[in-house]
């Protein structure tokens, strides 16, 4: 989205980029949440919550930089 919207220069990315990364950290708290509970529940190995995690952060990593580079196409920025 971020990148059609770049080659586009269309600046009225922003409202959806921002309701999507809403989404998208609603989503990541609740995997997190989930996460959890199977570690607490020994149902995963302490290797496998490590990378799960790891994915998880930077998965929110690339959507702060495009929410990022969505606002500066918008001139937010």
């Amino acid at each position: 989205m971020v990148n059609q919207a770049e080659q586009e220069e269309n600046p009225d990315i922003l409202d959806k980029a921002q309701s999507d990364s809403e989404l998208i950290t609603r989503l990541m708290k609740e995997y997190r949440s989930r996460h959890l509970q199977r570690l607490s529940e020994r149902k995963t190995s302490p290797l496998s919550s490590l990378v799960f995690t790891d994915m998880l952060n930077n998965y929110r990593r690339m959507k702060d930089h495009a929410l990022n580079i969505s606002e500066v196409i918008a001139g937010e920025k």
